[in-house]
């Protein structure tokens, strides 16, 4: 099972201060060749929150997953 190692901390941080009220990641198991497999999400009472966020990943230059970009199809 894919997990975001990379932005936990961040996003623990997020759901401590107030600002995300939830997050997680989910894997398609019925998806289209060339669709994605998995995803990463989360929730916020604001679009503020959601961009804060957002912004906050970009910034520590985890904003893609190396692993699943390399991913080949199956």
């Amino acid at each position: 099972m894919y997990t975001d190692v990379a932005n936990s901390k961040l996003f623990e941080d997020a759901l401590c201060s107030g600002t995300l009220i939830g997050y997680g990641t989910d894997e398609n198991l019925i998806h289209q060749v060339d669709g994605a497999t998995h995803d990463n999400w989360w929730s916020s009472m604001s679009m503020a929150g959601l961009f804060n966020t957002l912004d906050e990943i970009y910034k520590t230059g985890n904003a893609s997953a190396p692993v699943l970009a390399s991913a080949t199809k199956h």
